[in-house]
């Protein structure tokens, strides 16, 4: 019977994960703090690029009225 006991007393004593997940949640947040790092310059990039399109579409739309007066 007291063998049966250090078995399942050996079971409550192994060390929890979770110390090893919360580690890896530390560099899963690094991680993501790097990549938000790196996407910022592309989103800066795509805000300029949507400001110069919807530009240009005023711009044409503009250009098209002025075709359609000459007309």
């Amino acid at each position: 019977m007291q063998n049966n006991m250090d078995a399942s007393e050996g079971e409550h004593e192994q060390p929890s994960p979770p110390s090893g997940m919360r580690k890896r949640k530390c560099t899963a947040g690094r991680d993501s703090s790097q990549a938000r790092k790196k996407r910022k310059p592309a989103l800066d990039d795509l805000r300029k690029l949507l400001v110069t399109y919807h530009g240009l579409q005023q711009m044409r739309q503009e250009v098209d009225e002025r075709i359609a007066a000459c007309e």
